[in-house]
């Protein structure tokens, strides 16, 4: 069976006539317009009318699920056909490529026929349901499958039948739609394979001649070849006898060329034992100097070579000493800016705290001293017997707070100096570790190379040891005459700057207490003998004063008010003057005496403070001078690990130079021996070549023969 056989039977499902005659409805378009395009044309020229045989004929009795289903079924039969078809070996030579538009409609004929199947189904079942619920148990879906048993109709079925019937015609309307859509399918189909024939033919006329013209232009190829393989085996066969001709030839030659050698050897050696007699005797005399010139080129080239380590182990020492300074002078610089920080703060606290109690006292006296003009004089005794006593415990305060600070101080820098002197030790320390444990590392190394070159560089040694111990030296009393003269300096400046502001403060104190008792006191035995008429005289150098105190003491302005305001009052007010200016001599006078008392106070103070700075001093000194001495231990022990390390360095030197001398004389040797054997070789290299000309020329002037016969 052909395929299109087998398309005419599964098509002849839908062209029965057991659908009935259509009823006339408008025309659909395709379900599948992108595939079925051509459904116009194949309209304009309809196929020839088939013969459908009784086989071939569907039962009325099956629902269009089943008839879908047999044409899913006879498809997939159809496609396996066409499988098996391509499978097997074509007799052709060369197989055409096939079309894919075929399988391709197939394939989409097949998603269009499951499409139509889900719908089928899913309106049978939405059938079913909206029968089950309108009237239960009425009817089965048993008696819609089976054509056999003859379903019970109910007298409430005849909505459902009109809804059939509507959906009977919807589906005769798709039925004649698919008829054209598997007419003008069928003549793809007929075309597609006419198409596919008349290409195969056409491809089969192509490769055809193709391959005559291939053969054609092989054989003339292969006739060429053999040709030139002829002529190269001939070629070949000449070039042989040749080469075994000039084999021979370079054979004789060897031999003529061994021959000589070996009497060139000969005399050579003969030559050679003479001239070595001469050379031994000669070369014990010239020994001597060229060994001590060799020594000193040595020498210079062993310290250019190590000059680089010798230059980057001396950096790296100065890197660690200019370190090691910066860290002391960080050190310092921090221990001074902590220090002057300090006194500083303790100098504004004190000044403050000063201002503030003056302040305050002032503050209460003045309102003591105006409560107290309206009351008994005792009060005013009790009072300032109170005052006193506050004064006194401030000051113990005080002084109590200023020896705390300065013992804080002093034992501050001591522990940082101390803390100071701890690091560079441990750094010195661990400096001399990794030195004494790299040079332990070096001398085990080269202990057994050290023994040749001793007693020549030992004056060197001692000379060049001389002169860093007194450069290190001298260094290292600089550095600490430097550290000294910086400490000394830092000291006494803030001492000086100390003491003289404690003096400055006391003096100033002092003669502003005593120019204003006396200027008061002055005023006060003056305006008391005279009478009211000087009351004007008083209140105007009272007003001086308080101009001149107005700057130190903001709140007198209020008094200097209340004295300008009783100028211009009346008479009345003259004996309320009077009281008060007995009161300011009263207050000045007992100010005067508070004023002495503190002047001794801070005079007592001064000299404890001065006797504890000395004895901080001199604790001082004694532990710089213990510092000193321990200093001097250490650059000692410095000293002596210099020495040794330089004693390894030098150790260390000589090794290399007896290295170098013996890498000198291995080349020396090594070089003579390689002259001779490149003299050698050029000789042998100019007769090769010479014979390699020679037969060049040869076998040129054979090739040009050749040629020319």
């Amino acid at each position: 069976m052909g395929p299109l056989d087998l398309d005419s039977q599964a098509t002849s499902c839908l062209t029965s006539p057991s659908f009935g005659q259509l009823s006339p409805a408008p025309r659909r378009q395709a379900y599948c317009p992108g595939i079925y395009a051509d459904s116009k044309d194949s309209a304009a020229n309809p196929p020839a009318p088939e013969t459908e045989t009784p086989s071939e004929k569907m039962p009325n009795s099956l629902c269009p699920t089943d008839k879908v289903t047999q044409m899913r079924l006879r498809i997939k039969s159809i496609k396996e056909l066409r499988q098996s078809e391509d499978s097997q070996p074509e007799a052709t030579p060369v197989q055409p490529c096939i079309t894919r538009q075929p399988q391709e409609r197939l394939a989409s004929i097949m998603n269009f026929l499951e499409e139509v199947e889900e719908s089928s189904k899913a309106d049978m079942s939405s059938l079913l349901s909206s029968r089950s619920t309108r009237y239960p148990g009425s009817l089965d879906p048993s008696d819609i499958d089976l054509p056999e048993r003859p379903p019970r109709i109910p007298s409430g079925l005849t909505q459902d039948a009109a809804a059939i019937h509507s959906r009977a015609s919807m589906m005769e309307v798709e039925i004649h739609d698919k008829k054209q859509i598997i007419d003008s399918l069928k003549r793809a189909l007929q075309e597609s394979q006419e198409h596919e024939k008349k290409s195969m033919k056409d491809m089969e006329k192509e490769w055809e001649e193709k391959l005559h013209k291939q053969k054609t232009h092989y054989e003339a190829g292969l006739e060429r070849h053999l040709r030139l393989v002829d002529r190269l085996l001939n070629d070949k066969t000449e070039l042989t006898k040749r080469c075994e001709l000039f084999s021979e030839e370079l054979k004789a030659v060897e031999r003529k060329f061994q021959m000589k050698m070996e009497e060139m050897d000969d005399h050579a050696a003969k030559e050679l034992a003479k001239n070595k007699q001469n050379w031994i005797a000669t070369e014990r005399m010239k020994r001597e100097a060229w060994e001590k010139e060799k020594v000193k080129e040595i020498k210079e080239m062993t310290i250019k070579g190590l000059q680089p380590e010798v230059e980057r182990i001396l950096s790296e020492k100065k890197q660690d000493k200019i370190r090691m300074e910066e860290q002391q002078r960080e050190a310092l610089d921090e221990q001074r800016r902590e220090l002057l920080d300090m006194t500083q703060q303790q100098i504004r606290e004190l000044r403050e705290e000063k201002n503030r109690e003056m302040e305050t006292a002032l503050d209460k006296e003045r309102e003591a001293h105006r409560k107290k003009l309206r009351e008994e004089f005792e009060r005013f005794n009790r009072e300032m017997q109170e005052e006193r006593a506050k004064c006194a415990a401030d000051l113990l305060a005080e002084r109590r707070l200023r020896e705390e600070l300065l013992r804080q101080g002093a034992e501050g820098s001591e522990a940082k100096l101390r803390e100071a002197l701890a690091a560079e030790r441990a750094k010195c320390q661990a400096a001399v570790q990794d030195a004494e444990t790299r040079l332990a590392e070096s001398t085990q190394q080269h202990q057994q190379q050290l023994l040749q070159l001793e007693h020549l560089l030992r004056e060197e040694a001692h000379e060049a040891e001389r002169l860093a111990n007194d450069k290190f030296r001298a260094q290292l009393e600089q550095h600490e005459a430097t550290i000294r003269k910086e400490l000394s300096a830092e000291r006494d400046r803030q001492l000086e700057i100390v003491m003289e502001r404690l003096s400055r403060e006391h003096v100033e104190r002092q003669l502003a207490a005593e120019a204003e008792s006396n200027a008061k006191i002055q005023a006060a035995r003056a305006s008391a003998g005279e009478e009211a008429a000087r009351l004007a005289k008083q209140l105007d150098e009272c007003q001086a004063e308080v101009a001149a105190l107005k700057a130190e003491k903001q709140q007198n302005e209020e008094i200097v008010r209340n004295l300008k305001n009783l100028q211009a009052a009346d008479a009345a007010r003259l004996a309320d003057l009077q009281r008060t200016c007995s009161d300011l001599e009263r207050e000045r006078s007992e100010l005067a005496a508070v004023n002495d008392k503190v002047a001794e106070k801070h005079q007592h103070e001064l000299r404890k403070l001065d006797e504890a700075k000395e004895k901080e001093l001199e604790n001082m000194r004694e532990d710089l001078g213990a510092a000193l001495v321990q200093v001097k231990e250490e650059q000692t022990k410095l000293q002596g690990m210099e020495e040794e390390s330089k004693k390894r360095e030098e150790q260390i030197i000589s090794d290399l130079e007896a290295k170098v001398k013996r890498t000198l004389q291995a080349k020396d040797e090594t070089i003579g021996e390689l002259r001779k054997r490149c003299a050698a070789l050029d000789n042998k290299v100019q007769e090769f070549n010479y014979l390699l000309e020679r037969q060049r020329e040869e076998l040129l002037g054979g090739l040009v023969r050749d040629l020319r016969r």
